[in-house]
């Protein structure tokens, strides 16, 4: 059990981080509150995810010009 809620506990306070910053939603929002909620219990779903989105973000970022434009031009010599 332990092994299921340190996790949990772990995502809810980063994604409450995330949301009291966010100023677009206003804290008074039920739903808002709900998927934090949802999204801290279903961690193992929602972990996963954001991890994987966060390193294409990372790669994406870390890719130069030069690259990108070379794996644009080795696309269009097929």
């Amino acid at each position: 059990m332990v092994f299921y809620l340190i996790p949990a506990a772990l995502v809810f306070s980063t994604a409450l981080q995330a949301f009291l910053e966010d100023e677009s939603t206003p804290k008074t929002h039920f739903d808002s509150w709900i998927m934090l909620i949802m999204a801290s219990l279903l961690w193992p779903i929602t972990l996963p995810s954001i991890m994987s989105g966060l390193r294409s973000s990372a790669a994406a970022e870390r890719k130069s010009p030069y690259q990108a434009s070379q794996s644009l031009i080795s696309l269009g010599e097929k």
